[in-house]
């Protein structure tokens, strides 16, 4: 049984502010399937262009705070958004894991002089990053990790081992 969520007023001006910049900004002839590249180059150059479209309109990273280039959405207001983009099978960012990972852990615990470098970066595809682990026997599965890392009064010590 499908049920019809309340917005208020702000949601809904939110979801037509997110159409709006959809119906303006989507590549023409976009669509689930759509790929308007030969190669990896032009790839990553397509989707670092989308990237910075939606950062101009401030929806790069709609959760982060508005002082680092985001709207500080609410929670509905990031499921409408996430809703929109996913009805329209929008491009990809190029930057996913910095936006939903490596930027809000810098929001959170980097310096001011961190947060003033990295995080425009981010949003704005300048940089592309990305995240890994990797240890004998587990590769990325990080369940299946073997090291760790003990805090003995004000030390840590790490044990097992990693490659790379």
């Amino acid at each position: 049984m499908e049920q019809e969520l309340e917005l208020t007023a702000e949601d809904e001006a939110f979801r037509t502010e997110v159409r709006e910049f959809l119906d303006a900004n989507l590549p023409k002839g976009w669509g689930k399937g759509a790929k308007p590249w030969k190669d990896e180059q032009e790839r990553v150059a397509f989707l670092r262009d989308w990237q910075r479209r939606l950062n101009k309109h401030r929806m790069a990273a709609v959760a982060w705070p508005e002082e680092y280039g985001g709207r500080n959405a609410a929670l509905m207001q990031q499921i409408i958004f996430s809703d929109e983009m996913s009805k329209r099978s929008t491009p990809d960012i190029l930057n996913r894991g910095a936006i939903l990972q490596l930027g809000p852990a810098i929001i959170q615990w980097g310096t001011q002089e961190q947060k003033d470098y990295f995080l425009p970066r981010i949003l704005n595809a300048d940089d592309e990053w990305c995240q890994g682990f990797s240890e004998p026997g587990g590769g990325s599965d990080l369940a299946a990790m073997t090291t760790r890392a003990v805090l003995e009064g004000d030390t840590w010590y790490i044990s097992g081992s990693k490659i790379w």
